[in-house]
């Protein structure tokens, strides 16, 4: 598969916009590969490759879900050390690399300027997953620069999209306690309709608006599934959920107004609800 020239190596580092660069350019990469027509930035042989500093196990969880719940391929996790035999527990044994098919999405952690086998490990899986037609998402970590890269390793790594993550990535902040129904709630006073209207089926433009903004905000904050959240708006399949959130995904990184308003709310749903203390009964 011939190389897009728009997908040559490049590094990506944090903007200075609401959306950092590399959440919007993660985000498009990962929401077009799981596009009906699989178009986007990635695909065989054009990997996607995240470097960072340190662990980022929680974002690449994120990315497997988002993958599965799209219901466009399947989700395989491995690990280089383990391929390579290099764990303590593995005392030299081997994880054999599993069979892999068009419908994979391979995410494959490592460290970066590791040894030799686990270059060699991660090279290898590298090949196979082309072969197969698979897109491979590969996740080094470590601070060790480009030179401690094995050759074959480094060859592989620049046909992909390579994108920066930042030492401190702000995971999406989850309010304990806080449900989808109060997400509902709060977005049906702030547009000014009842629960009622906003779950329902109306479709005027301003109850898709918040109920988008709704489907967006419940599933940043409390993360329940596609399907949960729909069974919280009238009963609504997970692609509906995914349509609204992903209207609302692509119009943050491009209208500051939006995404001020968003933050707006967040900081709202992050108050805990007040409970206005009651009169003292009358003396009898």
């Amino acid at each position: 598969m011939a190389m897009p020239a728009a997908n040559k190596t490049s590094a990506h580092d944090v903007s200075n916009g609401r959306v950092p660069s590399w959440a919007a350019l993660l985000r498009t990469a990962i929401e077009g590969w799981c596009a009906p027509n699989r178009s986007g930035t990635i695909g065989p042989g054009v990997p996607l490759v995240l470097l960072a500093r340190t662990d980022i196990s929680p974002l690449l969880d994120d990315l497997g879900r988002f993958v599965v719940e799209s219901r466009r391929g399947g989700v395989i996790r491995l690990d280089a050390a383990q391929i390579a035999g290099d764990t303590p527990a593995s005392c030299g044994r081997r994880v054999p690399i599993p069979s892999f098919s068009a419908d994979s999405f391979i995410i494959l952690s490592g460290a970066a300027g590791s040894g030799v086998r686990q270059q060699e490990a991660l090279a290898t899986v590298f090949d196979r997953a082309t072969a197969a037609g698979a897109t491979l998402c590969m996740a080094l970590t470590g601070t060790a620069g480009h030179d401690s890269t094995d050759p074959r390793l480094a060859s592989r790594l620049s046909q992909g999209l390579v994108i920066r993550i930042p030492s401190k990535t702000a995971a999406p902040s989850t309010e304990p306690g806080l449900s989808v129904s109060r997400i509902i709630r709060l977005l049906a006073e702030h547009n000014g309709m009842t629960v009622e209207e906003l779950v329902g089926p109306g479709r005027s433009r301003a109850i898709v608006h918040a109920r988008s903004l709704a489907m967006y905000l419940a599933r940043r904050l409390t993360g329940r599934s596609l399907d949960a959240i729909g069974t919280s708006f009238g009963g609504r399949d997970h692609t509906t959920v995914m349509r609204g959130v992903r209207s609302v995904t692509s119009r943050v990184g491009v209208d500051h107004a939006f995404a001020g308003e968003i933050d707006r709310l967040i900081e709202m749903l992050s108050r805990r609800p007040s409970h206005r203390p009651r009169p003292p009964a009358a003396a009898g």
